[in-house]
């Protein structure tokens, strides 16, 4: 029996090439916001997980064409990341190539047809059976507001627990599609918009945000009740800065703003590569918030996963032994992730919390009711 997973997700894998300002070149090299987003939901799950577990918790798919490089096939596998293989010799794998230029300015290419990834797909991978997609507990969508609307009618699931991470197309985030982001807000499925700052404050006409007080105005558009419902939620992601979230209404309805530091905000030595770090803070967000229904852990683990992304060209190194991401365990990140900013959470408590959730999933074969966010 094909056990439905906690999270799917639409984003495509992608091999890049890359080429910096100063001339250096990489090719081969794995991308593409599905990669992101299951990499940052895998720094989470990993350390809660063995091995054997890890795949059934989430899907993915990877469509490889006749190119496809052996040598990724066996990193993607190392990952124990619920990956789905499809092999299509008529094809090339898509690809494309990054130029990064000055102030980390990045432009983006496809240099081979894509394949997009919708319902039918994710049927397919929870075993072709409807009814295990209406156990699926979130969907991490990267796409245009239209198609969100297309993909939510066609699970036809309003009426559920279903919770949908949603990264808007950078190209649609103006305020001439405000109106069709509003329809996707005020949907009965919970939404959790994920833009980063400048795309949102695009979406109201206003100008890119570049501090905090500047940060929460943007986010306050989405308090509005003509663009939000009550139980949707605006996670803002700030880059260096963190992210601050908009929480659902509360019984007085009233909603509450938290912010968080981004992993490595205090020193920027660290930070080689930020591409990926949003796909992958909404991964570890997207986990975190699916076993716990804590805002505040699903942003902990976010920045968690995103400070690890971006610590390198390209993709984290991994070993499954000991589970560590850059020779670094996700409870260490933890702890200087704490310790380095003085937050005021205990790390004992973050875990008990994911793991007590995520016991009770497996037991009742993911089925989890939603606690009250208020």
């Amino acid at each position: 029996m094909t056990i439905p997973p906690l999270l799917l997700t639409n984003g495509m894998f992608i091999i890049d090439d890359i080429e910096t300002q100063d001339g250096r070149k990489f090719r081969d090299v794995p991308g593409g916001a599905g990669t992101f987003t299951i990499l940052g939901a895998q720094v989470v799950l990993s350390s809660l997980l063995q091995a054997h577990e890890q795949n059934n918790f989430i899907r993915w798919i990877v469509d490889r064409g006749v190119d496809f490089p052996q040598k990724l096939t066996s990193i993607i596998h190392s990952w124990n990341s619920g990956v789905v293989f499809r092999d299509d010799h008529s094809r090339l794998t898509t690809k494309g190539i990054n130029y990064y230029g000055e102030n980390e300015l990045r432009t983006f290419a496809y240099l081979t047809p894509k394949r997009q990834i919708g319902v039918k797909d994710w049927i397919e991978i929870v075993g072709g059976v409807e009814n295990n997609m209406k156990a699926v507990q979130g969907l991490h969508l990267v796409c245009s507001p239209k198609r969100c609307l297309d993909i939510l009618n066609g699970l036809n699931r309003e009426n559920s627990d279903l919770t949908i991470f949603w990264e808007p197309l950078p190209s649609c985030c103006n305020i001439e599609n405000l109106g069709l982001i509003q329809e996707v807000l005020k949907r009965k499925e919970r939404v959790v918009i994920s833009p980063n700052s400048e795309e949102a404050a695009r979406m109201f006409g206003l100008g890119e945000p570049n501090n905090y007080e500047e940060y929460k105005s943007v986010l306050l558009q989405f308090n509005d009740e003509k663009v939000m419902n009550d139980k949707n939620i605006c996670v803002l992601r700030c880059g260096k800065d963190g992210n601050l979230v908009l929480s659902p209404r509360n019984t007085s309805l009233k909603r509450k703003i938290s912010k968080f530091p981004a992993f490595h905000s205090k020193s920027q030595e660290k930070v080689i590569d930020p591409t990926g770090g949003g796909n992958s803070f909404l991964g570890g967000f997207a986990v975190g918030f699916l076993l716990t229904k804590d805002l505040g852990i699903a942003s902990i683990c976010g920045n968690i996963s995103a400070g690890c992304i971006i610590e390198q060209i390209g993709i984290p190194l991994y070993n499954p032994t000991t589970r560590n991401w850059n020779n670094r365990s996700f409870e260490e990140r933890l702890i200087e992730y704490k310790d380095t900013h003085g937050l005021d959470f205990s790390v004992e408590e973050v875990y008990k919390n994911l793991n007590v959730s995520l016991s009770l999933i497996k037991k009742t074969n993911y089925s989890i009711e939603y606690k009250n966010l208020s």
